[in-house]
């Protein structure tokens, strides 16, 4: 899967929404995500998974 920096803004959203602080010190912050939260994160686009060996 290509990790974009749109994927990547969406899921830190995603984080501060769950309670994430990102300037608290201490351990570290889980987030689970299924494929539904990618999609949703994308706009509605299920992710799409790019496999090099199945190019053609």
């Amino acid at each position: 899967m290509a990790v974009r920096p749109a994927l990547v803004s969406a899921t830190i959203r995603r984080a501060l929404d769950r309670g994430w602080a990102p300037h608290q010190t201490g351990n570290a912050f889980t987030l689970h995500l299924t494929e539904d939260d990618l999609t949703e994160a994308m706009n509605g686009r299920p992710p799409s998974y790019v496999i090099p060996s199945m190019r053609r």
